[in-house]
């Protein structure tokens, strides 16, 4: 309590002198301002809430640890935390804990993975009462200002009890063991050395693993060792100073003498098949484990062997034109021209072999459409239009080839698009060919070769690609429509007896309904057919027109624009 009133006194002082000297200060000439005042009330409040926050924790511990004849907390003894027990409660405590340990098992000293033991006998058995009596002591005995250090020890950081007092240790024979020892440990630093030997056909890596320098001193183990012992421990790593050797750079040996496999492949120049050849080398990884599990000193032989490619003649051979990569049927109405010219067309192409990184032409591979190489007249999409043209209906060709190139995901170089909506083809994947001012070419970006299979039978067209699919998805291609513009029709009057040979309903103009649509490539799951991607491919425009329906001159049984109007067959 006097202690208590001297510091309230002293912080009256404190207090009083801080005013007196703002008076002496004010006095001076210079204002002190309300502000001013409120700022010095309020940092003195704070210092002294946390001097109390400061008493009040410190009596929590001691009211909580200084209890009569309790250890204070956070003491252990051998390795049992006796922290608010009574010395009979800890008694009987840390006498389990030892009951088979002291003087029964060895201490076993660990150095860079050589072990060696003191023996149980070396250690007598431990005192406990007069432990356990030092452990009350702790903060409990002595001066005031000892005590107030010790349980600030206890309640920061916690207190070990040494127990080599109590344990009757033979320090002179644990002394001699640890510095028999430390001869065998004590060691001079020796570089590893590697040199490759042999042929490329008999290469060897041999590696002379060096030692490292290591000592420890005699008196740190033996505080490790006693310290251990205290807390009812028998397992140390010993603490030692370590400089070890250069590590073989084995990254840069491989990479000196490195011969890396070829897979068999393709000359893009003259398409033929080039062999593969072996590599020659170590597993890097092998290497650097087989060097990890080794003993200092010792020698280490890494032998070269020889590195497979991936791709031989063999197993390309059987990867060539396994695979339906792509394929699509385009069907419209049979007509013999329309037929003849179909056919001709999925001729040209058929077989036709594209090699990784060849770029096909349709009209180069098709060559000028002429009557002279066989080609009909029949129905095309022509100058914004329709017409009769010599070889109508390849383009039905081109598109299904289109379609197939976009499901193989190859390279669309250039692809136009018809004026009006195909029928032939989902919208927005066909492709208008025409010697003049369009083609469709593509590039094979694969790493295999392609073949084109191409058939045209009444009317339908169907084309194949045939490769090597190393994909791991499926493909689905989708065509959304965004607007559609509806035909109209009007009529024309003309006599029976025309010249264009038309009747009474058919089409003098044949109309089409105008799309806009998008195209998109999605991949898909194998398995459970759930959509991986959608990857937008392009927007696609086709113009309308309006239709011409022909009226015969005084057929009273003819439309009159009203009736039905007859389907129009697209192109």
């Amino acid at each position: 309590m006097a202690n208590e009133h001297q510091k309230r006194s002293n912080t009256r002082n404190a207090i009083r002198s801080g005013s007196d000297a703002r008076r002496g200060h004010s006095n001076s000439g210079k204002k002190v301002t309300s502000s001013t005042r409120v700022a010095v009330i309020i940092s003195v409040c704070i210092a002294l809430l946390a001097i109390a926050v400061g008493v009040v924790a410190g009596c929590v511990y001691l009211i909580q640890s200084n209890t009569t004849g309790v250890i204070l907390q956070n003491v252990s003894v051998a390795g049992v935390n006796v922290g608010g027990m009574r010395q009979k409660e800890a008694i009987q405590a840390v006498s389990k804990a030892v009951s088979g340990t002291y003087s029964k098992l060895p201490m076993q000293v660990n150095v860079f993975g050589r072990t060696f033991e003191i023996p149980a006998n070396y250690v007598g058995t431990l005192d406990v009462r007069a432990a356990v009596k030092a452990a009350y002591n702790f903060g409990n005995t002595g001066s005031q200002n000892k005590r107030q250090e010790e349980q600030q020890i206890a309640m920061t950081t916690g207190y070990v009890v040494d127990l080599a007092p109590y344990l009757n240790l033979n320090e002179d024979g644990i002394r001699q063991i640890i510095a028999q020892h430390g001869e065998n440990f004590n060691t001079t630093l020796s570089q590893s050395t590697y040199e490759v030997v042999g042929n490329d056909l008999d290469r060897r890596l041999i590696i002379n693993l060096g030692t490292p320098e290591y000592s420890y001193n005699t008196n740190t183990l033996y505080a490790q060792v006693i310290d251990a012992y205290s807390r009812n421990e028998f397992y140390i790593e010993a603490k030692c100073e370590l400089i070890e050797p250069n590590e073989i750079d084995l990254a840069s040996i491989l990479k000196t003498y490195y011969i890396p496999p070829v897979n068999a492949g393709f000359d893009v120049k003259t398409f033929e098949v080039i062999p593969s050849t072996d590599g020659y080398g170590f597993d890097l990884s092998e290497a650097r484990d087989t060097i990890a599990k080794a003993q200092y000193g010792s020698e280490v032989i890494i032998p070269f062997t020889k590195i497979s490619p991936e791709i031989t003649v063999e197993n390309l051979a059987g990867t060539l034109y396994r695979d339906e990569l792509a394929v699509y049927t385009a069907i419209y109405d049979s007509d013999n021209s329309r037929d003849i010219n179909l056919q001709l067309a999925c001729q040209a192409i058929n077989g036709k072999i594209l090699y990784p990184g060849k770029v096909f032409s349709f009209n180069d591979t098709l060559g000028k459409i002429t009557a002279a190489n066989g080609y009909q007249p029949a129905t095309a999409f022509q100058n914004g239009g329709t017409a009769i043209a010599v070889g109508g209906g390849i383009e039905q060709v081109s598109s299904a080839l289109y379609y197939c190139v976009l499901a193989a995901e190859l390279d669309v170089l250039v692809r136009i698009n018809n004026a009006y909506a195909p029928s032939y083809v989902p919208l927005g994947f066909d492709a208008a060919v025409n010697w003049n001012y369009a083609d469709f070419r593509f590039c094979n970006n694969t790493n295999y070769p392609i073949r084109i299979d191409a058939v045209a039978i009444g009317g339908a067209v169907e084309v194949k690609l045939i490769g090597t699919d190393i994909r791991e998805y499926s493909v689905e291609l989708i065509s959304e429509e965004i607007s559609k513009k509806e035909f109209s029709v009007t009529y024309q009057t003309m006599p029976a007896d025309n010249t264009e040979g038309y009747k009474d309903g058919d089409y003098i103009v044949e109309p089409f309904n105008g799309y806009t649509v998008k195209t998109y490539i999605c991949k898909l799951d194998k398995e459970t057919l759930e959509q991986i991607s959608k990857t937008y491919i392009g927007q696609t425009r086709y113009e309308p027109r309006n239709g011409v329906i022909c009226k015969i001159d005084g057929n009273s049984s003819g439309n009159s624009g009203n009736g039905d109007i007859p389907e129009a067959p697209n192109p």
